[in-house]
């Protein structure tokens, strides 16, 4: 993914992230958070569980009609592309395990970011990075957005630190 690909990925997040809190207060604006961020995370985790079983059938609940996701690649993708896309291709996992998720409140939108680390039938190992933009909608948190990336599978610092640009490819920058 070029940086003009990732500007415009995490710009259009922000822009979803600002029109959601933006938007009406619905009647249920109130609800307890210790709750809300245990069903995020089983969200989280349902979702995760989708490359490992190959259904794609949670995510009918766990994501918006609306829903637009970037994958990777830097591919924007809808709720349909994905589920279309796990019913004809199955993602070939072993396993999938969420670990460290962070999820912060902003009235009746969410932040959820965290990492999986994941074991593909080859043997390959990884890490899928995400960020989820959720939002309450009758009472029920849905995803509006999502993005992925994925990492190796130990999250060892960088050695020249975080904005590290020698990894940009030439004429990229």
């Amino acid at each position: 993914m070029t940086n003009k690909q990732a500007t415009s990925a995490l710009g259009a997040l922000l822009v979803l992230l600002v029109l959601a809190s933006c938007s009406p207060a619905s009647n249920d604006s109130t609800y307890d958070p210790v709750a809300a961020e245990a069903r995020i995370l089983e969200n989280a985790r349902a979702w995760a569980n989708v490359a490992v079983t190959g259904d794609p059938s949670v995510m009918e609940t766990i994501l918006a009609d609306d829903f637009v996701g970037t994958s990777p690649d830097g591919e924007l993708y809808t709720k349909q592309d994905f589920i279309d896309a796990i019913r004809t291709n199955p993602l070939g996992f072993v396993s999938n395990e969420v670990n460290d998720v962070r999820v912060r409140f902003f009235g009746n939108v969410a932040v959820a970011q965290g990492h999986e680390t994941f074991t593909r039938k080859d043997g390959a190992t990884g890490r899928f990075v995400w960020t989820d933009i959720l939002v309450r909608r009758n009472g029920r948190w849905v995803t509006v957005a999502a993005q992925d990336v994925i990492a190796p599978a130990t999250a060892e610092p960088a050695a020249k630190g975080l904005f590290d640009t020698s990894r940009i490819p030439e004429g990229q920058e």
